[in-house]
């Protein structure tokens, strides 16, 4: 019998034990921001994507079983498809780069911008009260917009007041990884005393375990564990990878001349107060090092590439879930996708990066604007704040059609004419003036595209965009993007179906199609709104 009770007191302590060591808390907004970027790459970028497909539904369908009031939630599940514990498939899903596209504002898809009720959805920022909210004075109407109210009255929920938001990084209390809040809630809501109230709030994550020799570390989202068998040297074993200091090499070359860049900067910081610089030498040539100690699967080491006259990049040191490091090398949208590198030795040579020329523009304005560059359908840099002076380095690109779009505190939206600066312009600046909401562009040997347009794109017969083309087939090149035609010009569309045209002078009409827009999102044909797979998956977070 007193065996038995031994037994009995053992179990219950194993189980006990197990229970405290498995146990993983998980940020819910976390795991909506990591599922998030992997739904966004599966349908994009599929080959990019570290997870199966079978991870991924574990995920989304986890994700989707989480009560809408829960801040945290216990990971530690395994996934009926992968058998895998959700927490290892967040964190694995975590190191993937977030190429999650963003509105005009900067907003992300699929969030709430800064300013209530607007909703970023499909490039588009549309009204979402009931998920954004509502400025003071204002109630959130059946048509998903902000109506006035007659009374003073400052909120009518909690989502009125503010967003649940972090404060800081991640730190350690009796070895539990733990994170502040900030909690937004609404006292008296809808009357003349409503108020909102703010509270700080600390959550408690995971534990921890010294007796298994994991370490809480500041900064980080997940407890250090040592690694076994870390080999210093070259290895292609199994939960192996390199540790020391990595030297990473590679070149910077013209992406039109494919000549070398020589005195190129590239540059990082080893604390927030120490910066290292590295120049190319006359072949375009660097070499820079990295400690591998210091990046985490949170935590990588990052580099700026900023050669003079060239649109930035940067590059960057990663560390997967697996232990694994690679280097990733951001390359400009308008040449192709980023570039990776797996990491199995001391050194990685990342080859050839090619850079795309650019110059300074400054806008100045005489009311206040926010700006961003658009060229080839693609957003450029910009500046999100309101000024009547704008100034950004080696950030308009050379040889491309690019114009500016302003946008003033009303929410006016102003569009330059499109400014296509030569090669032969080196790096002498552009600047735009916008007065009167008049625009004037200045620019050495610049081809103003809208004095010299000769290739038009309307939409139900007014012209939207206008460009200068050689002859017809410069025209189409220019102006018409394939199957993606619709989506391209989505932002000059209205909900419903419209007819889209391209012109090569007045009466060449070198294409003709129907599209229709639903939600933000045209596709090609005469048809009802349809369903768009990704945006709707965007649509439910």
């Amino acid at each position: 019998m007193l065996l038995n009770k031994r037994i009995l007191i053992c179990c219950v302590l194993f189980l006990l034990f197990a229970s405290l060591v498995s146990a993983e808390v998980c940020e819910v907004d976390r795991i909506k921001q990591v599922l998030k970027k992997i739904l966004f790459l599966y349908y994009t970028e599929p080959s990019s994507v570290p997870l199966t497909k079978d991870e991924v539904k574990d995920m989304l369908v986890f994700y989707l079983s989480i009560n809408d009031q829960n801040i945290t939630v216990d990971c530690s599940t395994f996934g009926s498809r992968s058998n895998k514990p959700i927490s290892d498939v967040v964190n694995e899903g975590g190191n993937v780069a977030d190429k999650i596209p963003a509105c005009a504002d900067g907003t992300k898809y699929g969030e709430c911008s800064k300013s209530r009720p607007a909703y970023c959805y499909a490039g588009a920022i549309y009204s979402r009260c009931g998920l954004c909210g509502c400025p003071t004075n204002s109630v959130c109407g059946k048509s998903g917009k902000c109506e006035s109210t007659s009374q003073n009255i400052t909120c009518f929920k909690d989502i009125d007041c503010g967003q649940i938001s972090p404060i800081g990084s991640y730190y350690c209390v009796n070895n539990n990884i733990v994170r502040d809040i900030l909690n937004y809630s609404c006292t008296n809501p809808g009357t003349t005393n409503s108020k909102c109230a703010v509270t700080n709030r600390t959550v408690w994550l995971t534990y921890c375990n010294p007796n298994l020799n994991q370490t809480c570390v500041a900064g980080q989202n997940y407890c250090k564990v040592p690694v076994a068998n870390v080999s210093t040297t070259t290895t292609n074993q199994t939960n192996q990878t390199f540790s020391g200091i990595l030297t990473i090499k590679g070149r910077l070359i013209d992406y039109f001349t494919k000549q070398p860049i020589a005195n190129g900067l590239i540059f990082t910081w080893d604390s927030q107060t120490a910066r290292r610089d590295t120049y190319t030498n006359s072949n375009g040539e660097f070499s820079t090092t990295a400690d591998t100690t210091q990046v985490t699967t949170t935590t990588a080491k990052s580099f700026g590439i900023q050669p003079n006259c060239y649109n930035n990049m940067g590059m960057g040191l990663f560390r997967n879930s697996d232990n694994n490091l690679y280097v990733n090398v951001q390359i400009n949208q308008l040449i192709g996708a980023a570039k990776s590198f797996a990491v199995t030795g001391s050194e990685v040579n990342v080859g050839d990066i090619p850079m795309w020329p650019a110059v300074d523009i400054q806008i100045n304005s005489d009311i206040a604007v926010k700006f961003n560059l658009e060229y080839n359908g693609l957003t450029g840099s910009g500046n999100s704040l309101y000024k009547t002076l704008h100034y950004l380095s080696y950030s308009f690109p050379l040889t491309v059609d690019t114009r500016a779009k302003l946008t003033d505190q009303a929410n006016n939206v102003y569009y330059s004419p499109y400014l296509n600066v030569p090669l032969s312009n080196g790096c002498k600046p552009v600047n735009l003036n916008f007065f009167n909401k008049q625009f004037a562009w200045n620019a050495s040997g610049q081809t103003n595209v809208s004095n010299a347009s000769n290739c038009f794109v309307k939409i139900d017969g007014v012209v939207v965009k206008s460009v200068y083309a050689t002859d017809r087939n410069d025209c189409y090149s220019k102006t018409s993007f394939g199957s993606i035609n619709c989506n391209t010009y989505a932002p000059y569309f209205t909900e419903g179906v419209h007819f889209l045209e391209q012109y090569f002078g007045a009466n060449d009409r070198v294409n003709n199609e129907y599209c229709t827009c639903s939600n933000g999102v045209c596709v090609q044909g005469n048809q009802t709104a349809q369903n768009i797979t990704l945006h709707s998956l965007f649509q439910e977070f």
